[in-house]
């Protein structure tokens, strides 16, 4: 049977990956003529969900897992009142504690829609095989990681995140060089972008960038969102012989404008990090933009090293790979071409949802 009405549910929805996902899904499911309501915790994009036309419930405690089992009666109770109100045929839980209130609340009313758990992290793995329903991973590589811990398989289907609508990420949409003249620098250039929200950065991170700059004076780095990491690494910054030629900017708003201003985004991650995808690799593909990346989880499935971008596994890899973009424009444009060739072809939106829909409608 098919499921026309869906119930988004989160602890929390704020901007950053997880977020930017969420406000995705609900307006494509929308566009597929999807009836979409969000129950969340909280979270600054709130009204945004608001202003897509969909119903948006904020309730408090729907936290961890360990919390589910005592003291939020009342809040099991809220969510049972909002799914038979709104009569909901399927839900999609976007952390694992959100989506086990969902279930539990459906099933004091004898209901059984359609539950999917999306896994947007790490942790909980040892939950997962007692979960009631199956969860939506990220990449194959976080589903092999899934299953070395002691997931089963069987529970696991992997759907690419994306925010790739293609009326938003085309380069033909967006004005050249907004960057360089906001902050007055020069056409010939090169500006490398980080865009970060979460402690994903490497420790020799600040390291690589004054490296960089020191070995090509027309290079300026410009770090985007609001990671925690970023405090370090701009004090390194700070301390080094480099002030004006990089640059630290909280807005997150415009991602394809800045990845069309980008000539190179720079991945840099933490070895106890453990990426299970990498939107904002393939937001820059989609706008010609090649990548560096750490060869870490996810990147190592999106990225086509050497044809696509590169992954790196150490500093003097990053330093080698950054310096042959720089200095050589003819294969870094022939790079952008083949990174938006693939990105297109393994990671819209339009793509994902088509998956989404196959499993809410039961038909996958």
């Amino acid at each position: 049977m098919e499921a026309h009405t869906v119930l988004i549910i989160r602890s929390q929805i704020s901007v950053g990956g997880p977020g930017r996902l969420i406000l995705s899904d609900i307006n494509e499911l929308k566009k597929r003529g999807y009836r979409v309501v969000l129950i969340v915790g909280s979270g600054s994009l709130i009204k945004a969900v608001e202003d897509t036309g969909s119903k948006c419930y904020v309730i408090d405690n729907i936290s961890t897992i360990e919390r589910v089992w005592y003291r939020n009666l009342n809040t099991l109770l809220q969510i049972r009142k909002i799914i038979k109100h709104e009569a909901i045929e399927a839900i999609i839980g976007y952390n694992t504690a959100s989506t086990l209130y969902g279930y539990i609340a459906s099933r004091c009313l004898r209901y059984k829609p359609v539950i999917i758990n999306s896994l947007l992290g790490v942790g909980k793995e040892k939950y997962l095989n007692y979960m009631p329903f199956n969860h939506i991973v990220m990449s194959n590589t976080q589903k092999t990681n899934l299953i070395e811990k002691g997931v089963r398989a069987e529970k696991l289907i992997v759907v690419y995140p994306s925010t790739i609508d293609m009326d938003i990420y085309n380069p033909l949409n967006y004005t050249s060089n907004i960057l360089k003249k906001t902050y007055s620098l020069s056409n010939d250039d090169i500006l490398i972008g980080t865009v970060m929200s979460g402690p994903k950065a490497s420790t020799f991170y600040a390291e690589a960038v004054i490296s960089t700059l020191e070995r090509h004076s027309n290079v300026y780095h410009f770090f985007v969102g609001a990671s925690p990491d970023y405090k370090e690494i701009k004090k390194k910054l700070d301390a080094s012989p480099y002030l004006g030629r990089f640059f630290f900017i909280d807005n997150v708003e415009n991602i394809p404008q800045l990845m069309n201003d980008f000539d190179i985004l720079s991945h840099l991650l933490s070895d106890k990090c453990f990426e299970t995808f990498g939107m904002v690799i393939t937001e820059a593909m989609i706008m010609c933009t090649p990548v560096v990346s750490s060869a870490n989880g996810g990147p190592c499935e999106i990225i086509e090293n050497g044809n696509t971008g590169y992954l790196v596994h150490s500093y003097e890899d990053y330093l080698c790979c950054i310096s042959k973009l720089v200095a050589n424009t003819s294969q870094r444009k022939a790079m952008a071409l083949h990174a938006r060739m693939r990105a297109l072809e393994h990671f819209t939106v339009d793509k994902r949802i088509n998956l989404l829909v196959d499993l809410l409608d039961g038909s996958s």
